[in-house]
């Protein structure tokens, strides 16, 4: 697993350079709709139609990449080549090894997709919620869930079923009974019902009493890409 993963690394390295030396970044992005679709020659989405607009705006010349999650932090944190990604949430952590664009898109509210077997009373909490006896809690391996939910999921430290699967892909998890619940967007909880088809009837969408704030999400880069072209990106999303 190591080796092959050194291996991946060292692809994405002789990709991004091959860019950069054409004049080109590489931007990475992940399949995840409601926020990011690939479309013909671009990216769409709630995150990923302000981005391609914005370095369209900016003259910048991009290669577009598919990646996962897991793949976008490595290249990020090794700061490989000029690289960007779309649509992360800014944290503390992930400022120390990224440069960061201004907002691309705030999230709507957030809420719980649920077993129905599992006892979510009206007006429940977040923290109701990860204090219920026995919850599984279901969370993406590597992901940042914003800094209200973070400290609510570290305080409560309920146990939780970690995978590595796609958002859209882990719904299948909870209707496989392996975990409870998992946190979501209220515009991603209906587009992974709409995936899941007559196996949505299966799962709910809850809302909490207490309103989580929501979080903007950026386009993020290595530290090999110049504060000016940042400056550049920032400039064309404010125009946008």
């Amino acid at each position: 697993m190591k080796v092959l993963l050194l291996f991946l690394i060292g692809i994405c390295a002789s990709r991004s350079a091959a860019a950069h030396d054409g004049g080109a970044m590489t931007v990475y992005y992940e399949e995840r709709a409601p926020y990011q679709v690939w479309a013909g020659d671009t990216l769409e989405g709630l995150t990923g139609s302000p981005a391609a607009r914005a370095f369209k705006a900016a003259q910048l010349k991009v290669v577009w990449e598919a990646s996962s999650m897991s793949r976008q932090l490595i290249m990020l944190r090794k700061n490989l080549g000029p690289s960007c990604v779309v649509g992360w949430f800014k944290t503390a952590e992930r400022q120390k090894f990224a440069k960061y664009s201004k907002a691309l898109y705030r999230d709507g509210p957030v809420v719980a997709l649920v077993r129905p077997d599992f006892v979510f009373q009206p007006g429940h909490s977040v923290r109701d919620t990860l204090t219920t006896p026995g919850v599984r809690l279901l969370v993406r391996t590597g992901y940042v869930y914003g800094a209200y939910l973070d400290a609510q999921i570290k305080q409560a430290n309920p146990a939780t079923v970690s995978s590595p699967l796609p958002n859209s892909q882990m719904s299948e998890l909870l209707l496989a009974n392996r975990a409870d619940v998992m946190f979501t967007t209220e515009e991603e909880a209906a587009q992974m019902l709409r995936h899941l088809g007559p196996k949505a009837a299966a799962l709910q969408v809850r809302r909490f009493s207490d309103p989580v704030p929501s979080e903007s999400r950026h386009i993020a880069c290595s530290g090999k890409v110049p504060d000016a072209t940042i400056e550049r990106i920032n400039a064309a999303l404010t125009a946008d």
